[in-house]
């Protein structure tokens, strides 16, 4: 009896073997140590996503394989999910890094606004948050996977701003 696809939320610790079906959401390449690998985000049919380390021994492998739209259905081992630490954050400053176009987005959408004295509400899909400790807390885009909303029209960024 074939075994059942899995979600990529059922992820953990207990097992090292899932039968998963994904599509290839984003994936770039990144240099290291003058050594290339290339990494992805995997999206499956739920909404869930994981974020897919490809090392440079591998990537002969996957590289045709893994275009962006592509689907992939098997069995995947040894997989790890980073551990999502959401915090709220109200009535603070939050240091925010933004590189290349994501600059010259915001600086757009920040002198076409209409009143300034609003605060802009930023969302930011893929970015890498900085824990704090030596420096304060802090996010900042990733390559070219980052996705960027300013002021966003989506229900839940109204009923913030309504606040």
């Amino acid at each position: 009896m074939a075994r059942p696809v899995e979600k990529i939320s059922d992820i953990n610790d207990n097992k090292e073997l899932w039968k998963l079906a994904v599509r290839v959401h984003h994936r770039w390449n990144v240099v290291s140590n003058n050594k290339v690998h290339f990494e992805m985000i995997f999206v499956d049919k739920a909404g869930g996503d994981i974020h897919v380390v490809v090392p440079a021994a591998h990537m002969s492998l996957f590289d045709k394989k893994t275009r962006i739209g592509s689907y992939l259905h098997g069995s995947a081992a040894r997989l790890r999910q980073a551990t999502r630490n959401n915090k709220l954050i109200c009535n603070n400053t939050l240091n925010c890094t933004l590189w290349e176009s994501y600059v010259e987005q915001f600086v757009k959408y920040n002198q076409d606004r209409a009143d300034a004295s609003v605060p802009i509400v930023v969302l930011l899909q893929y970015a890498k948050v900085k824990e704090e400790g030596k420096y304060p807390l802090s996010v900042t885009n990733t390559y070219h996977v980052t996705m960027l909303c300013l002021d966003a029209d989506f229900p839940l960024v109204k009923e913030f701003i309504d606040r």
